[in-house]
């Protein structure tokens, strides 16, 4: 593959990765799509996608730095304005209740989650995923439950992230299970970070 080839597609791939990735879509499962549409598969994409989606995960941090470090209490300047209408507030242990379910079944299910991560597969996922997400939209209480992240319950943490990793262990690894479980437990947008 020639040098300029490989640039256009990391080019292609970034601009499906950042229009997708804060999106209620899976940016993963549509650079799976797009890579086998472009011939662009095997290890090199496996790690393409990790670092491209590096990119994703250092902008949360840098938006979200101070409330980050609050999570292990660390203030720098004035704390971050509480968001949601109860006393609660976002802590440290609502971000380990959300790792639980992934590290547990990641572990258990490393292989079998693994061998999902093909555009057949992925194509499935995406189409039953659009429609668990129009159902939720449907279905979601009429008030929420969480207005802002700061009003999440623990179960709600541990719920938030146990759907998608189950919905990966059904073969539905590619679509945005979290905002539907979002949806189902009646919180808004911001709040199934």
């Amino acid at each position: 593959m020639s040098d300029i080839h490989s640039l256009l597609i990391a080019a292609i791939l970034g601009v499906v990765e950042g229009l997708t990735e804060f999106l209620p879509v899976s940016s993963t499962g549509h650079m799976i799509i797009v890579g086998h549409l472009l011939g662009f598969e095997g290890d090199t994409a496996n790690t393409f996608e990790v670092v491209i989606q590096l990119g994703s995960i250092l902008a949360v941090v840098v938006m979200f730095w101070r409330r980050l470090f609050g999570l292990i209490g660390i203030h720098f300047g004035k704390k971050p304005e509480h968001e949601g209408q109860g006393s609660g507030r976002l802590s440290l242990i609502h971000i380990l209740l959300g790792m639980v379910p992934a590290v547990v079944l990641g572990l258990i299910f490393h292989d079998t989650i693994k061998s999902l991560f093909n555009p057949i597969n992925v194509m499935y996922a995406l189409i039953v995923g659009g429609v668990l997400l129009i159902a939720a939209e449907v279905l979601k209480p009429k008030q929420p439950r969480a207005v802002g992240i700061d009003d999440m319950t623990y179960r709600q943490a541990f719920r938030h992230r146990l759907l998608p990793v189950s919905g990966a262990m059904a073969g539905l690894l590619a679509f945005r299970s979290d905002d539907f479980r979002r949806d189902a437990d009646g919180c808004k947008p911001l709040c199934g970070l």
